[in-house]
């Protein structure tokens, strides 16, 4: 958690990680290999919860499955896919 808020306060890096970081926040009870953890590599507790840019302007969740259900009923979420793909 503390390194992504290093990065976020690099002006090189801020324009990426004010966009990826609230959504990767959520997934971060999952290792590498996708098994639940309630701590990180370093024995810190794990935060999930967040808020995410969206049409209605910054929308909190508490959880990856909140999180997704919130982008998915957002107009705005595939709009972007739309656009990106």
């Amino acid at each position: 958690f503390e390194e992504m808020a290093v990065h976020r306060n690099q002006p090189a890096c801020i324009g990426c990680h004010v966009g990826m970081d609230p959504v990767g926040m959520a997934f971060e009870t999952f290792d590498n290999l996708g098994r639940l953890r309630a701590v990180d590599e370093t024995g810190a507790q794990i935060i999930t919860k967040g808020e995410v840019p969206l049409d209605a302007g910054k929308v909190p969740y508490e959880n990856a499955a909140e999180l997704a259900r919130k982008l998915a009923a957002d107009p705005a979420t595939a709009r972007c896919y739309a656009q990106r793909f």
